[in-house]
């Protein structure tokens, strides 16, 4: 049997065990947050939570998903014809699952925002590299939006808003 005077001072031991106990009935609250005896419980763990950063809300997992954005790439030959370039992933199907991870994927959705001109420029350099007879080319942001949560007339994900804004355009040679 070993001496309990040889471990942590009772007052340590103590104070230790009052924050596991405190830890647990914020972790309780947490889960319970839509009752009123969750929101009960939070009203004194909240400072706690927000410290230790354990509240959970959807931004702790990623932002709710309001829409799909992709980039279409539009070549256009020496005799005006287009054509869509196959440079990115594209649209995820709706239907399917996710199995690897894409590192286009990423570069996709970094390239849509508003101030990556440079990942675009490089993008645009490739297609114009990989495409023979293309003499220009144009990106667009594709913007899918999902309906409102709650939405009761939703109707078939190809039946969705598309929004399209052209972001560049520029001469291969």
């Amino acid at each position: 049997m070993s001496d309990p005077s040889s471990g942590p001072p009772r007052w340590a031991r103590i104070v230790l065990s009052l924050l596991v106990v405190f830890h647990g009935v914020a972790s309780v609250g947490s889960v319970l947050s839509e009752t009123p005896v969750g929101d009960t419980i939070r009203v004194v763990t909240r400072p706690w939570e927000k410290r230790l950063g354990v509240h959970q809300t959807w931004p702790m997992f990623g932002s709710p998903p309001r829409g799909t954005t992709t980039l279409r790439f539009i070549g256009r030959r020496d005799d005006g014809s287009e054509i869509e370039l196959e440079v990115l992933p594209g649209e995820p199907d709706p239907n399917g699952v996710i199995w690897t991870y894409a590192r286009g994927a990423k570069l996709e959705r970094n390239a849509s925002e508003t101030k990556r001109d440079y990942l675009r420029g490089s993008l645009f350099r490739y297609a114009c590299r990989t495409n023979d007879g293309v003499d220009r080319v144009r990106i667009e942001r594709v913007t899918r939006r999902s309906p409102k949560p709650g939405s009761t007339d939703v109707g078939p994900r190809d039946t969705w808003k598309v929004s399209s804004e052209q972001l560049h355009d520029w001469k291969c040679r």
